[in-house]
């Protein structure tokens, strides 16, 4: 019978490999599609066009290219944005063609949010065609005070620092940071729950 110390190491040792491998792929397949999410969209139709788009942590980067964009984040349980609601809806449909609305639900897309330093609900922000995000701040949110500014009013404002842009060198690797612990976490689940690895092992 072979010395159980040594079926260990024999077990254990394909295991690191395995999970440096998987990490590996992961790291290699965010890459892949953040090139896949640079491409120009194909034709002169975009979904969401005449009405408010979700937004999430997974599609953002492939949205923000297909701008300029007047986005809101909010909250289910915010009474500020619940009264927004009719009004953005509104707006998707007056600036059909122009400029496309979007929607991101925060505590939903907690990454998503932390990479826009959202600190309160509602928050509402442009996004230009070249990624530069200006703040709409605290001013009147009515159907024509929001759309003067999503088409023409922005230019009036500086956009935010480039620390702040999700899209910058910067925010990306806030985004890898963030989905660390997340993605570790998959890693985990599929060694040990669809190939049972640390279960199997045996006892020291």
């Amino acid at each position: 019978m072979e010395p159980r110390t040594w079926r260990r190491g024999v077990r254990v040792a394909p295991l690191f490999v395995m999970a440096s491998g998987l990490i590996l792929s992961a790291i290699l397949s965010l890459g892949c599609l953040e090139v896949a999410a640079a491409k120009p969209s194909q034709g002169n139709s975009a979904p969401g066009v005449g009405k408010v788009v979700e937004i999430t942590d997974l599609n953002f980067e492939a949205m923000m290219k297909q701008g300029p964009w007047m986005v809101v984040v909010s909250a289910s349980w915010c009474p500020h944005c619940k009264q927004l609601e009719p009004t953005w809806t509104r707006l998707a449909k007056k600036l059909r063609g122009k400029v496309r609305v979007g929607k991101i639900d925060g505590p939903e897309n907690k990454i998503l949010a932390k990479r826009l330093h959202i600190t309160g609900y509602p928050t509402i922000f442009h996004v230009d065609r070249q990624g530069k995000i200006r703040d709409y701040g605290d001013r009147q949110r009515d159907l024509e005070h929001l759309s003067q500014f999503a088409v023409s009013g922005y230019r009036q404002y500086e956009p935010l620092p480039w620390y702040y842009t999700p899209t910058s060198p910067y925010g990306q690797l806030i985004k890898a940071i963030l989905e660390m612990p997340r993605d570790l976490q998959e890693v985990y689940s599929f060694l040990s729950i669809d190939l049972g690895e640390f279960s199997s092992l045996p006892p020291a």
